[in-house]
């Protein structure tokens, strides 16, 4: 999505430990926020890059934190959980100055409420091997399965990056990064700070 801002970028995939296992009792916000800088902190050891960019998300449902499901059971049972309902999808973002050696972390919170979809659409979107690596056990911007109803706030952040938060975050560390004047966002972000970008506070 770093695209959508115009900034060049390289992607590595963090080796690091993602399960919530030993989460019990931390908030869901510390359990994003401490993911996040895990990834960003292994990517500054293993990149030359000036700005490191890591990012995590998980779904709260009724209170209790989905990651990524384990297998095609887990899934299943994720989904059926949160047809017809609504709950929290929680980005935390963390970036790192190489030069400076600081790191900010911050938060963003989406309400999505989704379909009640049937049975049969479960499968389906199982058996496609969407569902694979995504917490909640879905990608909201599926086209086929189209999982969401409504999103309230942030629909990249449900995506998996808020770019509004990751803008102001990268002014306010003062990387020196420059953003397209024409930052190009999908017609979901419409009624979120992304319409805002590039950013000037």
């Amino acid at each position: 999505m770093l695209v959508c801002l115009g900034l060049p970028f390289d992607t590595i995939r963090p080796e690091v430990d993602e399960s919530l296992d030993g989460e019990g009792g931390v908030s869901p916000d510390d359990t994003a926020e401490r993911l996040a800088r895990k990834k960003a902190e292994w990517a500054a050891q293993h990149t030359t890059c000036d700005t490191i960019i890591g990012s995590d998300t998980i779904v709260v449902n009724g209170g209790v934190i989905l990651g990524k499901p384990a297998d095609v059971t887990q899934g299943a049972v994720m989904l059926r959980n949160l047809g017809g309902r609504s709950h929290e999808v929680k980005t935390a973002v963390a970036v790192v100055d190489r030069l400076s050696g600081r790191c900010c972390v911050r938060t963003v919170t989406s309400i999505v409420k989704m379909r009640d979809y049937p049975e049969e659409e479960i499968q389906a979107y199982i058996k496609s091997g969407d569902y694979a690596d995504k917490a909640g056990a879905y990608a909201v911007q599926s086209p086929e399965f189209h999982p969401a109803e409504d999103v309230e706030g942030c629909y990249l952040n449900v995506v998996g990056l808020p770019l509004c938060e990751l803008a102001s975050m990268l002014k306010a560390m003062a990387t020196g990064l420059t953003f397209e004047s024409a930052v190009r966002l999908p017609p979901q972000c419409s009624s979120c700070r992304c319409r805002t970008l590039p950013l000037t506070d």
